[in-house]
């Protein structure tokens, strides 16, 4: 099943590379340790593609995304739940497929709108890994899409 999901994030990938879309690409750099005290070069990790349906509650939700030369997506179904919970959760999943031994786990999502209108996506979480567990929180203005957006504050999150 990962290897199906994975060669679907690629051929997605591909299409979406060849239709040049001038969508902004959330890029942020990944420091992976090696030891505690010891880091590694920086991994640019970019959101490529946020799949979700408002429409249908029971909807799977699929987040694509790329860590230096890998590409690796995530699931959430809703199950009746929010899409936006979904999303972050599926964003999660992604990251925790890039970094084996590592884990996402969401515990809130906020949504503020400033007097002038602008508007910001905050993801808070733990992470888990062998180091052991931190919270992160990570935030995202929301511009024309709020799932890419909430996506965008989900990487920020992780790699806080």
């Amino acid at each position: 099943m990962d290897n199906l999901i994975s060669n679907a994030s690629k051929d997605c990938l591909a299409q979406k590379q060849r239709k040049d879309q001038a969508k902004p690409e959330a890029a942020a750099k990944a420091v992976i340790a090696a030891e505690p005290d010891e880091r590694a070069e920086a991994v640019p990790v970019k959101l490529v593609e946020v799949l979700a349906d408002e429409a249908s509650p029971n909807s799977m939700t699929t987040v694509i995304v790329s860590v230096g030369e890998s590409v690796v997506s995530g699931v959430s179904a809703r199950l009746g739940g929010s899409v936006l919970e979904s999303v972050a959760v599926a964003t999660g999943k992604a990251v925790e497929r890039a970094y084996p031994g590592t884990r996402f786990r969401l515990e809130d999502i906020q949504l503020a709108e400033s007097r002038e209108g602008k508007r910001v996506a905050t993801v808070t979480a733990q992470v888990t890994n062998q180091q052991g567990s931190r919270p992160v929180s990570g935030a995202a203005a929301v511009n024309d899409d709020l799932y890419f957006s909430v996506a965008e504050a989900t990487i920020e999150a992780f790699l806080s």
